[in-house]
């Protein structure tokens, strides 16, 4: 029984060889043209491997990633703050796909944190969790929390704050952590809807998973609200997770979704890796995973992160800010 389609390769070689061509960008992240020529040219490892080395070669990613790797492990903490989490698709019924961020939420309430998930639907429409989201967090006493989003759950949260669905609570918040999400839409929708003939097969696979074939279309990275500019607020920080995975990291089940969007170039199977992150923020460059955000890593890596957040309220006042974008 075939589980993977790859054999393990030396993935530090193939950086290795990657590192000068990211080098050359003299600090800055490839154009997507060019992560598809070299795609077409070196194959989608490659360019995966070189826009890993961009990243952390970038004078602002590079460094907030090396700040994070650099930090301890944090033990419990007091009381902090309150962190706000959008969960991803078919959370409720799934678990073990760890899209309902229970994982992030029990690392967040040993750091002090009080952990609230928004009761979205884990199989609506983006429009539809863009109102379920308004008319929860409307609710919530808060000020100075912080937004964390999984995979569908960022492109809920990011209709959300597009203001087509009412107006968004800025002031109650300061950041937001995007976690191998889909903010900028799905690529693997796109492609899945690009074609009547597609489109059919995509409604078949709706229907058997029970999601409306709307969800589809508007998490689409091809409808009409991805196109407008995210609007962040100024002092609003971001902190993406971007995973970069190579073939030989996938299972069997992922490996295909990746497959059909290489020629396009670098993806984490749901996401083109380009479209991973919001900008302005700030990018830790995850290799070897992919937009499950499954693997030994993720648990410190996560307090890490919250970790910074929780200084980052503790900072209080913007001039104190510890983490520029």
């Amino acid at each position: 029984m075939r589980f993977f389609i790859r054999p393990p390769q030396d993935d530090l070689a193939l950086r290795r060889e990657a590192r000068p061509l990211a080098v050359a960008l003299r600090g800055n992240l490839p154009e997507e043209a060019r992560l598809r020529a070299l795609t077409e040219e070196r194959g989608v490892d490659f360019a995966t491997a070189m826009l890993y080395e961009a990243f952390r070669a970038h004078p602002i990613h590079g460094a907030f990633a090396e700040r994070v790797d650099s930090m301890a492990v944090p033990r419990e903490g007091g009381a902090c703050g309150t962190l706000v989490l959008v969960p991803g698709l078919v959370w409720e019924d799934y678990p073990q796909l760890g899209a309902d961020g229970q994982l992030v939420m029990d690392v967040a309430q040993r750091l002090g944190f009080t952990a609230h998930r928004v009761p979205v639907g884990g199989r609506a429409t983006p429009s539809d969790n863009a109102r379920a989201i308004l008319s929860d967090i409307a609710n919530l006493d808060v000020m100075d929390a912080w937004l964390v989003s999984l995979s569908k759950g960022s492109a809920d949260l990011r209709f959300a704050m597009s203001g087509r669905f009412g107006s968004f609570p800025w002031h109650k918040f300061s950041g937001w952590v995007n976690i191998c999400g889909s903010p900028n839409g799905s690529d693997l929708a796109a492609r899945m809807t690009g074609s009547p003939l597609r489109r059919l097969a995509a409604r078949a696979t709706c229907l058997a998973s029970r999601i409306p074939f709307q969800a589809m279309l508007e998490i689409s990275s091809r409808h009409a609200l991805w196109s407008d500019p995210i609007e962040l607020p100024f002092g609003f920080r971001t902190i993406n997770v971007v995973g970069l995975p190579l073939e030989w990291h996938l299972s069997r089940m992922l490996a295909s979704r990746h497959r059909s969007l290489a020629p396009l170039g670098p993806n984490d199977g749901v996401v083109l890796c380009m479209n991973a992150f919001v900008s302005p923020g700030l990018v830790y460059p995850l290799w070897g995973y992919d937009h499950y955000f499954r693997g030994p890593e993720i648990v410190p890596l996560s307090y890490r992160l919250l970790a910074l957040v929780r200084a980052e309220i503790e900072a209080a006042t913007p001039a104190n800010r510890r983490f520029a974008t």
